[in-house]
């Protein structure tokens, strides 16, 4: 495509968006398509860029990311606020060289691992019973 630096410009701003939910969901199966289609649309970017390393596509930060987030909840629940803590600086650290290897680089890491914790939070929210029906935000139903 001639001019297609406005597709960049949509993806960053809802990159974001999916990184979190990926984050905050409880599914813990990758789809075998999203791995296919990641790795089509990824030789597709490269074929069009004379075989040049790229980026592997988005897709497959999915997957992976859905693939870890068991473990890392896990950590999270262990170590608390210290995990937290590491987890940021961890991937605050290698942003430059993330970057390179997956699609939206740490940052999307970032944004699933602030899903993961408002998941943890909702969680620990409902299990404890602070949200109860007298409490809650949704008015109760009409009988």
């Amino acid at each position: 495509m001639e001019d297609d630096s406005w597709w960049s410009v949509f993806g960053r701003t809802a990159a974001p968006t999916f990184f979190f939910l990926m984050g905050y969901a409880q599914t813990k199966a990758v789809p075998l398509h999203w791995i296919g289609l990641g790795v089509i649309l990824t030789l597709l970017e490269s074929w069009n860029a004379e075989w040049a390393w790229v980026t592997p596509n988005i897709l497959l930060s999915f997957a992976l990311v859905r693939s870890v987030r068991p473990y890392v909840q896990v950590f999270l629940q262990r170590y608390d606020w210290a995990a937290f803590a590491l987890l940021v600086c961890a991937l605050l650290a290698v942003l430059s060289i993330a970057a390179k290897i997956v699609d939206y680089g740490s940052e999307g890491w970032l944004w699933a691992l602030f899903g993961l914790c408002q998941r943890m939070y909702v969680d620990s929210r409902l299990t404890t019973g602070v949200d109860s029906p007298a409490q809650g935000s949704t008015p109760a139903a009409p009988r």
